[in-house]
Protein backbone atom coordinates (compact mmCIF):
# COMPACT_ATOMS: atom_id res chain seq x y z
CA UNK A 1 0.00 0.00 0.00
CA UNK A 2 1.13 3.52 -0.97
CA UNK A 3 -0.30 6.73 0.38
CA UNK A 4 0.22 10.18 -0.45
CA UNK A 5 -0.12 13.12 1.99
CA UNK A 6 -0.72 16.52 -0.58
CA UNK A 7 -2.43 19.21 0.89
CA UNK A 8 -3.40 21.15 -2.45
CA UNK A 9 -6.58 20.83 -3.95
CA UNK A 10 -4.53 19.07 -7.69
CA UNK A 11 -3.88 15.53 -5.31
CA UNK A 12 -5.42 15.10 -2.19
CA UNK A 13 -4.83 11.98 -0.24
CA UNK A 14 -4.93 8.49 -2.10
CA UNK A 15 -4.83 5.10 -0.57
CA UNK A 16 -3.83 2.27 -3.36
CA UNK A 17 -3.36 -1.47 -3.16
CA UNK A 18 -2.68 -3.94 -5.80
CA UNK A 19 -0.35 -6.22 -6.43
CA UNK A 20 2.69 -5.42 -8.38
CA UNK A 21 5.15 -7.32 -11.21
CA UNK A 22 6.25 -10.75 -11.11
CA UNK A 23 9.97 -11.22 -10.66
CA UNK A 24 11.49 -14.10 -11.17
CA UNK A 25 15.24 -14.66 -10.28
CA UNK A 26 17.89 -17.30 -9.90
CA UNK A 27 21.68 -17.36 -8.22
CA UNK A 28 24.49 -19.61 -8.27
CA UNK A 29 26.28 -20.37 -5.14
CA UNK A 30 30.05 -19.45 -5.71
CA UNK A 31 31.14 -20.22 -2.04
CA UNK A 32 29.35 -21.33 1.05
CA UNK A 33 31.38 -21.98 4.47
CA UNK A 34 28.91 -24.23 6.08
CA UNK A 35 31.29 -24.46 9.74
CA UNK A 36 33.26 -21.37 11.21
CA UNK A 37 34.53 -18.13 9.61
CA UNK A 38 34.19 -17.99 5.99
CA UNK A 39 32.58 -16.66 3.07
CA UNK A 40 29.04 -17.18 1.65
CA UNK A 41 29.06 -15.35 -2.35
CA UNK A 42 26.16 -16.08 -4.43
CA UNK A 43 25.22 -13.70 -7.90
CA UNK A 44 22.57 -13.86 -10.23
CA UNK A 45 19.44 -12.65 -12.67
CA UNK A 46 16.35 -12.56 -13.44
CA UNK A 47 13.27 -11.58 -15.57
CA UNK A 48 10.63 -8.86 -14.30
CA UNK A 49 7.28 -9.21 -16.10
CA UNK A 50 4.38 -6.60 -15.86
CA UNK A 51 2.10 -7.99 -14.24
CA UNK A 52 1.46 -5.13 -11.94
CA UNK A 53 -0.88 -1.81 -13.16
CA UNK A 54 1.21 0.85 -15.16
CA UNK A 55 0.15 4.28 -16.55
CA UNK A 56 -2.57 4.23 -19.05
CA UNK A 57 -1.57 7.77 -20.35
CA UNK A 58 1.11 10.41 -20.03
CA UNK A 59 0.44 11.93 -16.93
CA UNK A 60 2.77 14.66 -16.72
CA UNK A 61 0.83 15.85 -20.99
CA UNK A 62 -0.41 19.05 -20.91
CA UNK A 63 -3.87 17.87 -21.04
CA UNK A 64 -3.37 15.52 -17.91
CA UNK A 65 -4.73 17.61 -15.50
CA UNK A 66 -8.72 17.62 -17.05
CA UNK A 67 -8.69 13.74 -17.23
CA UNK A 68 -8.88 11.62 -13.64
CA UNK A 69 -5.96 10.32 -13.14
CA UNK A 70 -3.34 8.40 -10.47
CA UNK A 71 0.19 9.18 -9.80
CA UNK A 72 0.67 5.86 -7.76
CA UNK A 73 1.00 2.20 -10.12
CA UNK A 74 2.34 -0.82 -8.51
CA UNK A 75 4.20 -2.04 -11.70
CA UNK A 76 6.88 -1.21 -14.27
CA UNK A 77 4.96 -1.42 -17.22
CA UNK A 78 7.48 -3.28 -18.91
CA UNK A 79 9.62 -6.44 -18.86
CA UNK A 80 12.78 -5.71 -17.13
CA UNK A 81 16.23 -7.62 -16.29
CA UNK A 82 17.27 -7.62 -12.87
CA UNK A 83 21.27 -8.60 -12.06
CA UNK A 84 21.45 -9.24 -7.85
CA UNK A 85 24.46 -10.40 -5.76
CA UNK A 86 25.40 -10.96 -2.28
CA UNK A 87 28.34 -11.45 -0.31
CA UNK A 88 28.66 -12.08 3.06
CA UNK A 89 31.47 -13.07 5.93
CA UNK A 90 31.29 -14.86 9.38
CA UNK A 91 33.99 -14.32 12.25
CA UNK A 92 34.35 -14.58 16.13
CA UNK A 93 33.25 -11.26 15.72
CA UNK A 94 29.61 -10.71 17.54
CA UNK A 95 28.47 -8.81 13.99
CA UNK A 96 28.49 -10.63 10.87
CA UNK A 97 28.70 -8.12 7.95
CA UNK A 98 27.42 -8.70 4.25
CA UNK A 99 26.78 -6.41 1.22
CA UNK A 100 23.85 -6.80 -1.17
CA UNK A 101 23.61 -5.54 -4.94
CA UNK A 102 20.95 -5.20 -7.17
CA UNK A 103 20.04 -3.05 -10.71
CA UNK A 104 17.22 -3.50 -12.99
CA UNK A 105 16.62 -1.94 -16.11
CA UNK A 106 13.60 -2.12 -19.12
CA UNK A 107 14.46 -4.29 -22.20
CA UNK A 108 13.19 -1.80 -24.16
CA UNK A 109 11.42 2.20 -24.29
CA UNK A 110 7.91 1.95 -26.20
CA UNK A 111 6.92 4.77 -28.39
CA UNK A 112 4.04 5.83 -26.63
CA UNK A 113 3.70 4.07 -23.35
CA UNK A 114 4.92 4.43 -19.94
CA UNK A 115 8.81 3.21 -19.17
CA UNK A 116 10.58 3.08 -15.73
CA UNK A 117 14.11 4.18 -15.32
CA UNK A 118 16.95 2.15 -14.37
CA UNK A 119 17.00 1.48 -10.90
CA UNK A 120 19.92 0.07 -8.47
CA UNK A 121 20.66 -0.19 -4.89
CA UNK A 122 23.70 -1.19 -2.33
CA UNK A 123 22.75 -2.86 1.20
CA UNK A 124 25.12 -3.00 3.88
CA UNK A 125 23.58 -6.29 5.96
CA UNK A 126 24.82 -6.49 9.72
CA UNK A 127 23.92 -9.56 10.94
CA UNK A 128 24.29 -9.36 15.40
CA UNK A 129 24.68 -13.05 15.40
CA UNK A 130 25.29 -12.83 19.40
CA UNK A 131 21.77 -12.29 19.91
CA UNK A 132 19.37 -15.30 18.71
CA UNK A 133 15.37 -15.38 19.91
CA UNK A 134 13.48 -18.14 18.95
CA UNK A 135 16.08 -19.19 15.77
CA UNK A 136 15.66 -15.63 15.10
CA UNK A 137 19.10 -13.33 14.24
CA UNK A 138 18.26 -9.32 14.64
CA UNK A 139 19.94 -7.37 11.73
CA UNK A 140 20.84 -3.26 11.23
CA UNK A 141 21.26 -2.24 7.82
CA UNK A 142 22.02 0.56 5.77
CA UNK A 143 20.81 0.68 2.40
CA UNK A 144 21.75 3.35 -0.47
CA UNK A 145 19.35 3.01 -3.55
CA UNK A 146 18.46 5.57 -6.59
CA UNK A 147 16.71 5.76 -9.97
CA UNK A 148 16.82 7.49 -13.10
CA UNK A 149 14.16 9.46 -14.28
CA UNK A 150 10.97 7.63 -16.00
CA UNK A 151 9.59 8.35 -19.34
CA UNK A 152 7.13 8.25 -21.49
CA UNK A 153 8.36 7.32 -25.03
CA UNK A 154 10.76 9.69 -25.50
CA UNK A 155 9.86 12.44 -23.42
CA UNK A 156 11.43 11.99 -19.80
CA UNK A 157 9.70 12.97 -16.91
CA UNK A 158 10.97 15.94 -15.19
CA UNK A 159 9.31 15.32 -12.13
CA UNK A 160 11.20 11.75 -11.43
CA UNK A 161 14.57 9.93 -10.54
CA UNK A 162 16.56 10.39 -7.78
CA UNK A 163 18.84 8.53 -5.12
CA UNK A 164 18.24 8.28 -0.74
CA UNK A 165 19.65 6.66 2.01
CA UNK A 166 17.19 4.32 4.32
CA UNK A 167 18.34 2.84 8.02
CA UNK A 168 17.16 -0.52 8.39
CA UNK A 169 16.48 -2.84 11.15
CA UNK A 170 14.79 -6.26 11.43
CA UNK A 171 15.36 -9.61 12.09
CA UNK A 172 16.22 -13.00 9.75
CA UNK A 173 14.25 -16.26 10.99
CA UNK A 174 15.32 -20.41 9.83
CA UNK A 175 11.56 -21.53 9.49
CA UNK A 176 13.05 -24.86 8.67
CA UNK A 177 16.14 -26.01 6.37
CA UNK A 178 14.13 -24.62 2.94
CA UNK A 179 12.45 -22.13 4.03
CA UNK A 180 13.72 -18.48 5.56
CA UNK A 181 11.48 -15.24 6.98
CA UNK A 182 12.88 -11.44 6.38
CA UNK A 183 11.40 -8.98 8.27
CA UNK A 184 12.55 -5.25 8.25
CA UNK A 185 11.49 -1.53 8.82
CA UNK A 186 13.45 0.77 6.87
CA UNK A 187 13.77 4.66 8.16
CA UNK A 188 14.47 7.67 5.82
CA UNK A 189 18.11 9.28 6.59
CA UNK A 190 18.13 11.83 3.19
CA UNK A 191 16.09 11.64 0.35
CA UNK A 192 16.25 13.87 -2.73
CA UNK A 193 13.69 11.94 -5.60
CA UNK A 194 11.73 14.57 -7.18
CA UNK A 195 8.29 15.08 -6.77
CA UNK A 196 8.33 11.99 -4.11
CA UNK A 197 5.29 12.31 -1.66
CA UNK A 198 5.39 8.86 -0.49
CA UNK A 199 6.18 8.23 3.30
CA UNK A 200 9.88 6.69 3.78
CA UNK A 201 8.68 4.53 5.90
CA UNK A 202 8.62 0.90 4.51
CA UNK A 203 7.69 -2.32 6.19
CA UNK A 204 9.47 -4.98 4.09
CA UNK A 205 8.27 -8.90 4.48
CA UNK A 206 10.14 -11.64 2.40
CA UNK A 207 9.77 -15.51 2.12
CA UNK A 208 12.62 -17.35 0.71
CA UNK A 209 12.65 -21.22 -0.32
CA UNK A 210 16.26 -22.54 -1.17
CA UNK A 211 15.56 -25.31 -4.00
Amino acid sequence: MQRVNEESPHHQNETFSHPGDLHLRTNYLWKNTVFGPGWRIYTGGGVIIPTGTSYPRDVFAPAADTIPHSHIVSGGGNYQVSLHGEMYYRSEFPVAPGMIFNVRFPLWNPENEYSPGTGWSLLWVNYVQSIRILSSIPRVDLLVSGQSPESWGNYQWPNSGGWKVDAQVGWITELSNFWTGVVGLSFPVYRNFLGSQLSGLHLNVTVRYLF
